[in-house]
């Protein structure tokens, strides 16, 4: 990850904050050595926030991203990086921009809630959906895209450099159809409309053998998978590994709304990165098509219900910068479960004004997890003080867990 490290800095040079190229600069209560730093920049024409862990060791100092909050492509937490590291003495850093991929500004790559209503209103401008879950180097993905210009293509993956290379693809062989999101595939299609794919692709997952539980296709998934396609639709899987391939037939044949068939060593148009080792080491390719039968799983199965609008009340704001302290937040580190999933703060980080105040939070379904950060502040706007609360890079997606996550954050905090 980029990142680059400093002497420690005189008190006098580091409260000169005027100078620094951040936003707002929070200390963590759970640890006096770190603080995080939020570092303004845009990206797709919106202004934007990148974060950025200070770590002071013994003789020096560390700068480096927050994992589960950097922003992709990577040249935008470079750049951030780039801009800090000239306030400092720095003894190293990798910073260099070493790809064009790295720096691309592209419509192409969509948020959370932006994939997932983007499947939504595609229903009725396009004339099928293709949805690839880890499309590593693009070979397959793009050749979709290029060969059905009338088709949606969606797809998800969570490798930085995977996006960023078919990201540079896309707009080399100016493709209008292609549209990437980092969403985990469990959370996209929990969230995703039924009856709404026509096709779905799952090629050469890393197996787990010695631990299945993280495998991307299971019961579970495969479940929402039969869900969201169409009942002329299908799931292609393919895979190198004769165990995981035995594993998914196992699933097919007992999941009561699927059909399937498979075949070994199928010829293909078009071959990815992987499957050009496995062939070269003369390793059999298995495929299996599995597609919905005709007991179809209810149409309307999906979380619905009330949405949950991920607000903080005003007033709830104000009272909880004003009794922000390291004493008041030392109970929240317990993790905490409920019916539908739990709640885990990891850290809490408050301003030396006490007009700001962030929690690192991990939450929601067991199976369909995610991290935010949750900031409250006060700021001034036309001469008027303004309490908001936010959900940084953007609010959870729609569910239960997620919804009731939010109400016992809330909770805690009325406790306070």
């Amino acid at each position: 990850m980029p990142h680059f490290i400093a002497r420690k800095q005189l008190e006098s040079s580091a409260s000169k904050l005027d100078s620094m190229p951040y936003a707002y600069k929070l200390d963590s209560i759970r640890s006096s050595n770190v603080a995080l730093i939020a570092v303004p920049y845009v990206y797709q024409n919106k202004p934007r926030l990148c974060f950025v862990y200070e770590i002071v060791r013994a003789n020096d100092v560390l700068l480096k991203g927050v994992k589960s909050l950097r922003p992709i492509p990577s040249g935008l937490l470079k750049n951030a990086l780039q801009a800090l590291s000239k306030h400092y003495d720095v003894l190293h850093e990798n910073l260099a921009h070493t790809a064009l991929k790295q720096d691309i500004d592209s419509p192409f790559l969509l948020s959370d809630g932006e994939i997932v209503e983007l499947l939504e209103s595609s229903q009725d401008t396009y004339s099928q959906v293709f949805v690839e879950i880890g499309f590593g180097s693009g070979r397959h993905i793009v050749h979709l895209a290029k060969e059905h210009r009338d088709t949606l293509v969606i797809g998800l993956e969570i490798h930085t450099p995977s996006v960023e290379q078919v990201l540079r693809q896309i707009e080399i062989l100016g493709l209008e159809n292609l549209y990437i999101s980092c969403l985990d595939a469990r959370q996209f299609l929990r969230a995703a409309i039924s009856d709404s794919v026509g096709q779905m692709f799952i090629h050469f997952p890393v197996p787990w053998n010695s631990a299945k539980n993280r495998r991307v296709l299971n019961g579970v998934l495969l479940q929402e998978v039969m869900r969201v396609l169409k009942q002329t639709g299908s799931l292609e899987f393919r895979t190198d590994d004769r165990e995981y391939f035995e594993d998914v037939l196992a699933l097919a044949q007992a999941n009561q709304y699927a059909s399937f068939r498979h075949t070994i060593n199928a010829k293909r148009s078009i071959t990815s990165k992987y499957e050009a080792r496995w062939l070269a080491q003369e390793k059999d390719i298995f495929t299996i098509a599995i597609t919905p039968n005709a007991k179809t799983p209810p149409r309307d199965s999906r979380e619905i219900g009330q949405k949950c609008g991920f607000r903080f009340d005003k007033k709830l704001v104000k009272s909880t910068l004003a009794k922000a302290s390291s004493d008041c937040f030392t109970h929240l580190w317990e993790k905490r479960r409920f019916a539908q999933g739990f709640l885990c703060v990891y850290d809490a980080f408050i301003s030396r004004a006490q007009d700001r105040v962030a929690f690192l939070v991990h939450f929601g379904d067991f199976q369909y997890p995610c991290t935010r950060l949750i900031v409250l502040e006060c700021i001034e706007i036309a001469g008027v003080l303004e309490y908001q609360g936010h959900y940084f890079p953007e609010p959870p997606l729609q569910s239960h867990a997620n919804a009731q996550a939010h109400e016992l954050f809330i909770n805690i905090l009325e406790k306070l």
